[in-house]
């Protein structure tokens, strides 16, 4: 085998990528450069024929090198283009993602009771927007927004999500909630939602402690503390600034007074064995909180309706009706349209008008 590789082959001579022919002998190379002091021989037509094809050919190799050059910048014009494009689209992609709530730490019983088969919650979940969640005695939770935000919930707490993203909402039906929140842009919001008082706040540190309706306390208690910055507490038509150190009370409202029905002297005492309407009315309230609270929101719907339906127009008339349509909305019923219409009927201007009209427009 020849040492010498491609450049052994006579009479070609590689230009660029090609190859170009050239005489064997040595009298082109004389002709075209004869030695020092000799006297210029003229080409023959054979010779001069072989020196324009040579050079034909070096120009035909320089082009295809330069249109080689000229595509790979094309190409690399386009990768980049490429690049861009999708550098955009992970980017649009990442930043209209939903945001999550990330559970920093979960103790005790933590339930997510978005659906009526309620599942545990533990360290390390993620939530959203549109679920709840409740903790029991000796339960607890912490969690974190991605600005560094922290919300803490107690024991025996009830709470869902309504809002994430730039206006975050949060309903407490119960319980304690306890809130740092880091300074929010000007078109942000942080809200929380009682059934008596909304709170909304920027970047400050507050908490929000509920007790749940009871027999004696018709639309429960809600009691506002902020620790840092300000916050404003919105019940009805009063909104109240509350600042660092100071507290925001609505205390319990006590039940009205249903007085005994006057019976004439001919009717004799009802036995003992009897049950007042009075009496039975509480015992019904009763019965149906009592429901609402060990899960039961179905049942509980039922009996706030059959109370409605026995004592029309009583004093706990509204309060049955208000819980009725909370319960119809948790369930997703169809029955919550045409039960928030009855509602605004007879009540167009009571405490339940905003989850009424949330029902008639979901």
């Amino acid at each position: 085998m020849s040492r010498a590789g491609p450049r052994a082959r006579a009479g070609h001579v590689p230009v660029g990528g090609a190859v170009v022919n050239r005489p064997t002998d040595g009298s082109f190379a004389r002709r075209l450069a004869p030695p020092r002091g000799a006297e210029e021989a003229p080409l023959t037509t054979e010779e001069f024929d072989a020196s324009f094809d040579a050079v034909e050919q070096a120009l035909a190799a320089r082009g295809q090198l330069q249109s080689t050059r000229r595509h790979a910048r094309v190409a690399v014009v386009f990768a980049a283009a490429a690049a861009f494009v999708l550098v955009a689209v992970l980017w649009r992609s990442s930043s209209s993602a939903p945001e999550a709530l990330a559970v920093v730490e979960a103790s005790g019983a933590v339930s997510d009771v978005t659906s009526t088969r309620a599942q545990g919650v533990a360290s390390g979940a993620v939530l959203e927007a549109g679920q709840r969640v409740k903790t029991d005695e000796g339960g607890s939770l912490t969690l974190r927004f991605p600005e560094g935000s922290i919300v803490a919930i107690g024991a025996r707490s009830e709470f869902g999500i309504h809002g994430l993203g730039r206006h975050r909402n949060f309903e407490l039906a119960r319980g304690h909630f306890d809130a740092k929140v880091a300074k929010l842009n000007a078109d942000e919001t942080f809200v929380v939602e009682t059934r008596r008082a909304r709170v909304e706040v920027r970047g400050t540190q507050f908490t929000v402690d509920v007790e749940p309706p009871s027999v004696t306390c018709l639309d429960g208690s809600v009691a506002v503390k902020v620790v840092e910055g300000v916050v404003l507490v919105t019940s009805g038509d009063s909104a109240t600034e509350v600042k660092a150190g100071e507290v925001k009370s609505l205390p319990c409202a006590a039940p009205p007074v249903v007085p005994e029905p006057k019976k004439p002297p001919e009717v004799p005492a009802p036995k003992r064995d009897e049950v007042s309407p009075l009496s039975r009315m509480n015992a019904l309230y009763g019965s149906a909180m009592e429901l609402k609270q060990s899960g039961k929101s179905e049942e509980a719907a039922r009996a706030f309706r059959e109370l409605r339906r026995a004592f029309p127009k009583s004093a706990l008339d509204e309060a049955a009706a208000v819980e009725e349509l909370r319960l119809l909305e948790k369930l997703g019923s169809e029955r919550g349209a045409a039960a928030a219409r009855e509602y605004l009927g007879e009540y167009p201007d009571g405490y339940g008008r905003d989850v009424a009209e949330r029902l008639i427009t979901p």
